[in-house]
C-alpha cells in the first residue's frame, strides 16, 4: 500500500481521525528530513573522492 493510500485510510465518511493522520504525517516528514540530512553528506563525500586527480 502506498503512503498516500495509507494516509487516506484515516479519512472516513463519518469523520476524520486527525490524531492518527497528523502522527503518520509527522513520521513521513521525519523520514524525509533524515533522508535529506544523511544523503547529501554521502553524495558530497563520493563526489570529492571521485574528483581527486591522481
Amino acid at each position: 500500500m502506498s503512503s498516500g493510500a495509507w494516509l487516506y485510510g484515516f479519512v472516513a465518511n463519518v469523520g476524520t481521525n486527525y490524531g492518527g493522520l497528523m502522527a503518520s504525517c509527522a513520521l513521513f516528514a521525519l523520514a524525509a528530513v533524515i533522508f535529506f540530512v544523511i544523503v547529501p553528506r554521502q553524495m558530497v563525500g563520493g563526489l570529492t573522492v571521485g574528483a581527486v586527480k591522481g
